[in-house]
């Protein structure tokens, strides 16, 4: 089964105005319709400079859907009786700690994002320097309790695949994942070595602030990747097929990547809650479900520096669509172009062909503009926090403490781990919680403080210093 002309034309009508008016210089889509890849369609630059056209070929970082990759190499050694889901963490890491006055963490745990851990600032570059650094970290609520996103949680579940198998989660990738599917083009790490395949990662050229259309952007930071949390570089076509697994119970040409009782455990919604959404969505193990128009679909975005993806496909009739890009990998450009693809070809499935002047407008995020200016309502002591910092993680350089109506708000509008704006609540002289609800980990810590002013102030182990600008 295909996808009728018109359907294709409102699609490639999508992609090429969202490369026109979006933060996405590029995209790289494909169509799965069927259990099958039915299509692929490209649109926009991979290289703005150099003014290279995206091209099937082109490789880009999936960021945290790479975290169902993982998902599946950790339920593929629960299919070979190597460990069980319900199993603590410790039994695979015996040096895992940390501050916790809860019940011992599982693999089930960190799956489903209940573990309480931070979501982690990606301060080191080493998976296994990030996973030990949690010792220094407390969990905010009881496992199981709560929703709450951990990157670092998937850090650790790759640290237990290594321990597992005695290689690397990213070999295991590579040989369960990628070699199963058929994602020939995919790699399992980003290297130097495959930076010249890959379509030009973009920031907004202003690092302090929100992106809005219009605004420039600049080529992002490049660096490599082998953690758990978002190792994958991927093409649309390659991941076209991850897809077309999925919806196929995790069977494809034959070949299973993991047994049925393994695929429903892992599309079987777990978590208390899930990833923001345009409808309300729950986390299952290294995936998200969601309800649209009455049937079950699974989620995942994907944000890295200068990559932003989203994966969306409904189970029962096994369609849907993967969108990569180039775009800044906190905006929404590849979900809002994902869910829009993800319509027309819903509409195919029904008999009905979209035209392309019936096709959404795009509308970016209605991001308010940052407070970034104090008003003078605290104390002095508080007063000496506030301030403008920053730091060299490519994840994100620049926040703010400002005062405002008597209390303190962290302020981080722009970055792929910024938390945007919210409240700092005291704990103890000096070290705050990011936000107002006490189950959340997140904790930010002031440094010392010279002449009435704070030298620097910490987020799970990234330093960020006073910076000369307001």
């Amino acid at each position: 089964m295909t996808l009728s002309s018109g359907s294709l034309d409102a699609i490639r009508s999508l992609a090429e105005r969202h490369t026109d008016i979006g933060a996405a210089p590029g995209v790289s889509l494909a169509i799965v319709r069927d259990g099958e890849v039915v299509a692929h369609v490209v649109a926009g630059h991979a290289d703005l400079e150099r003014g290279i056209p995206t091209r099937d070929e082109h490789l880009f970082e999936i960021g945290s859907i790479s975290k169902s990759f993982t998902a599946l190499a950790i339920l593929s050694l629960v299919d070979e009786s190597r460990l069980s889901l319900d199993d603590e963490v410790t039994a695979h890491l015996p040096w895992f700690e940390v501050r916790s006055a809860y019940a011992p963490i599982t693999l089930r745990h960190l799956l489903d994002h209940s573990s309480g851990l931070v979501m982690g600032a990606d301060a080191l570059p080493d998976e296994a320097s990030q996973v030990w650094s949690l010792r220094s970290s407390d969990t905010g609520s009881a496992p199981g309790t709560i929703f709450h996103y951990s990157n670092v949680g998937f850090m650790t579940l790759g640290q237990v695949v290594g321990a597992v198998t005695g290689r690397p989660c990213h070999d295991v990738v590579r040989d369960v994942v990628l070699d199963t599917v058929g994602m020939t083009s995919s790699v399992s790490t980003v290297t130097d070595d495959d930076r010249l395949r890959m379509a030009v990662g973009y920031q907004p050229w202003y690092e302090d602030r929100s992106w809005r259309p219009g605004d420039p952007l600049g080529p992002a930071t490049f660096f490599e990747v082998s953690a758990a949390d978002g190792n994958v570089a991927s093409t649309a076509g390659d991941m076209g097929r991850f897809l077309a697994m999925l919806l196929r119970r995790g069977e494809i040409d034959g070949r299973h990547v993991v047994c049925d009782e393994s695929w429903v455990a892992m599309t079987t919604p777990s978590a208390p809650g899930g990833e923001p959404a345009p409808v309300p969505s729950r986390y299952a193990l290294g995936i998200n479900v969601e309800e649209i128009a009455g049937r079950a679909a699974l989620t995942h975005g994907g944000g890295m520096v200068g990559y932003s993806s989203f994966l969306i496909g409904e189970v029962e009739r096994r369609f849907g669509v993967v969108v990569l890009t180039n775009a800044p990998g906190d905006t929404t450009a590849a979900q809002w172009l994902a869910r829009a693809v993800y319509d027309v070809v819903r509409a195919d499935v029904e008999g009905v062909t979209v035209r392309p002047d019936e096709l959404p407008a795009y509308v970016p995020d209605p991001r308010p503009e940052p407070v970034v200016r104090s008003d003078g309502s605290v104390d002095a002591r508080l007063a000496s926090y506030v301030g403008h910092y920053r730091s060299f993680s490519p994840w994100f350089t620049h926040l703010r403490v400002v005062a405002r109506e008597g209390r303190l708000l962290l302020v981080a509008p722009n970055g792929v781990e910024a938390p945007g704006t919210v409240d700092l609540v005291e704990l103890s002289p000096g070290v705050f919680r990011e936000g107002v609800d006490p189950r959340l980990p997140e904790r930010l810590t002031i440094g010392p403080v010279v002449d009435g002013a704070a030298l620097w102030v910490e987020r799970h182990e990234c330093r960020y210093t006073r910076t000369f600008r307001d």
